[in-house]
C-alpha cells in the first residue's frame, strides 16, 4: 500500500502560529493603519518624498489600499508572495529621490531610517490597534511580535 504524502503548505513569512496572524485576522487593524499613515506623515523627509513623488492627493484611498494590500501579503501570502511584492516594492521606491522643500535636505524612498520610521510606525500602530479593539495581547506576545516582523 502507497503512502502519499500531503503536500507542504507555505504558510509563508509567518503562519498560523504567530503573532502576526493573530493580530492582522482583526479587520479593526485598518484603525493602525491609519495611524501609521498619519505618523508617517509626521517625518519631513518622508512626507517630502511623499509630496513631491506619489500622487497621494487625488488616489488617498488607492495608496492606502496598496499599503494594506503589501501589509497582508507579507503577513497572509506565500513565501513567493510575500518576497516577489518586497521585490517590486523596493524597485518602486529605488529610484525616488529629491530635495525637501522645507528643510534643503535629501530625501530617498529607499533611505534605511525612512523604511524603518515607517515599518516602526506600523508595527507600533498594529498593536496599539489591536489592543484597542480585542482584549490586549499578553506581555509575551508583544514581546514577541516586534522580533517576530523585524526579521530580514
Amino acid at each position: 500500500m502507497a503512502t502519499t504524502e500531503e503536500p507542504e503548505v507555505d504558510f509563508g513569512l509567518f503562519g498560523p502560529g504567530s503573532v502576526a496572524w493573530q493580530l492582522h485576522k482583526e479587520p479593526g487593524l485598518l484603525i493602525g493603519g491609519l495611524r501609521a499613515l498619519m505618523l508617517q506623515a509626521l517625518h519631513p523627509l518622508a512626507i517630502a518624498a511623499v509630496e513631491q513623488h506619489s500622487d497621494y492627493r487625488n488616489d488617498v484611498w488607492g495608496r492606502f489600499n496598496r499599503t494594506s494590500n503589501y501589509v497582508m501579503t507579507t503577513i497572509f501570502g506565500s513565501t513567493e508572495e510575500a518576497h516577489s511584492l518586497g521585490r517590486r516594492g523596493r524597485a518602486i521606491h529605488k529610484p525616488i529621490h529629491g530635495i525637501d522643500r522645507v528643510t534643503g535636505l535629501p530625501d530617498a524612498a529607499d533611505d534605511p531610517a525612512l523604511l524603518l520610521w515607517t515599518h516602526t510606525t506600523l508595527v507600533e500602530s498594529f498593536a496599539l490597534a489591536y489592543g484597542a479593539c480585542v482584549p490586549a495581547l499578553s506581555t509575551p506576545a508583544t514581546a514577541a511580535h516586534t522580533p517576530e516582523v523585524a526579521r530580514p
